[in-house]
Parts: C-alpha cells; structure tokens; sequence
C-alpha cells in the first residue's frame, strides 16, 4: 500500500505564482508568453549545503516545493516577493505529491 501524502498538503499549502514562458517566432521574430497561474504547494527554504544539485551559489536563496500539481524545470515561481526558477525536480506522483527545487533569480 502506497501512502497518499496530498492528504497532508492541504494543512501547510500556501498559494504561489506559477510563471510558465513559452518561446515562439512569428515572422521572424522572437517572442516570449509568459502565462502566469496561482497553485497551492508547501514551501520551505532550504539550506544549500542540504540540497543535493551540482553548482550551488551560496550567495542565492534556494526553497524547496511540494505540491499536487506538477512543476517543470525552467518555469518560474514567486514566492514571497522574489523569482524564482525551478532547477530540479521530483515526481512523487505515486505518493500524491511532486517535488522541486528553485533558485533565486537575482
């Protein structure tokens, strides 16, 4: 038996600004979307020296998010203020819940 930790999300979830950028040509020329929505997730700061990724700047913030809904690598959250984009990322489907990492965007 698989345990479902979604259940538990909902306790601690906050709403955050999910950025997702989509690059297009139209004659030509380069243009970039930005469509922006708001999920629920759990977000933690995380301690650089505990992230397991290769080339961490420890003069950036790094946090760490759980949610429901599936996060990829490259989009962009906002998270009390600052940007962020989305380094790493876990799929934790199987438990109810995905996993990633973002960076500060300086």
């Amino acid at each position: 038996m698989v345990f479902d930790v979604s259940d538990f999300l909902g306790c601690w979830s906050r709403p955050i600004t999910l950025k997702v950028f989509r690059n297009f040509k139209v004659d030509f020329e380069d243009f970039e979307e930005c469509t922006e929505t708001t999920m629920q997730a759990v977000v933690q700061l995380a301690r650089p020296e505990e992230l397991k990724i290769e080339g961490v700047d420890y003069s950036k913030r790094y946090i760490l998010i759980h949610s429901e809904s599936a996060i990829n690598v490259n989009n962009r959250v906002n998270f009390d203020l600052l940007d962020f984009i989305i380094i790493s990322k876990s799929d934790y489907d199987g438990y109810g819940y995905f996993e990633a990492i973002g960076e500060e965007i300086k």
